[in-house]
């Protein structure tokens, strides 16, 4: 069943798990054991990762791509249940993700990558070059002849930091609602931090809400605008302390 379109004042959370259980893929995975949390518009959530902890299973959660053993996942005040599968592409859509690992179609150009989202959601492609434009210009700083140069390459032959920037690119660039980060500074040069926290600011305040995986202590150092509230994990579980 779909629920309601989230009111327009913004009440509705971007993301609302209640009393989720989900086990897990693998020893790197964290289980969910009846958790319940919410994501509202300008916000952030983020969760600490100790060295071992992987992402990936919740992160499918969230995008519709696994489905809970229990409870109730709404993104944006509508389920995944179902085979409303053209409902589910446009929800995806928006999305952006910055993933741990690598995340490219390696026989395109890296320009071929950023683009081939939107484009298979139908925007125009005048519309895509310009938002990839905005956001190369936006958040690259020093590098931002390095990253252009890389958008004619494949990515086998980018160097790790600059694909690192493009995937922020990638995500920022489709407009999204919802930004999932993990581990996002991994691989970023640390004079582009500043650039970063500003840019997702910026976008918190148009009303987009962050789940932020963070893997180091100084990306659970960084000074974000507003309170961040922080899901943890403990033995592997996910447990959000403020709703005991």
């Amino acid at each position: 069943m779909t629920t309601s379109q989230p009111t327009e004042n913004n009440k509705e959370p971007i993301l609302d798990l209640e009393q989720v259980q989900s086990g897990t893929n693998s020893e790197l995975s964290i289980r969910l054991n009846r958790f319940s949390g919410r994501l509202h518009r300008g916000n952030v959530v983020q969760v600490p990762l100790d060295r071992h902890h992987a992402p990936q299973d919740i992160v499918s959660l969230i995008l519709g791509l696994r489905l809970p053993e229990a409870g109730r996942l709404l993104f944006d005040g509508m389920d995944w249940l179902g085979k409303e599968y053209s409902r589910h592409f446009q929800m995806r859509h928006q999305i952006g993700r910055v993933f741990s690992g690598a995340a490219w179609i390696q026989n395109l150009t890296v320009a071929e990558n950023l683009r081939l989202s939107p484009l298979h959601h139908g925007q125009q492609l005048a519309v895509v070059n310009e938002k990839i434009e905005h956001w190369t210009e936006r958040i690259s700083g020093s590098r931002l002849d390095a990253v252009q140069r890389s958008l004619k390459r494949r990515p086998a032959f980018v160097e790790p930091s600059i694909l690192q920037i493009c995937q922020f690119i990638r995500a920022l660039s489709i407009q999204p609602i919802l930004l999932i980060l993990e581990r996002p500074t991994r691989l970023l040069p640390e004079d582009l931090y500043g650039t970063l926290v500003a840019s997702i600011n910026e976008l918190r305040s148009g009303g987009m809400g962050v789940l932020w995986f963070a893997g180091t202590r100084e990306e659970q150092d960084m000074t974000l605008e507003k309170t961040v509230t922080r899901w943890n994990i403990v033995n592997d579980e996910l447990i959000n302390t403020e709703a005991n």
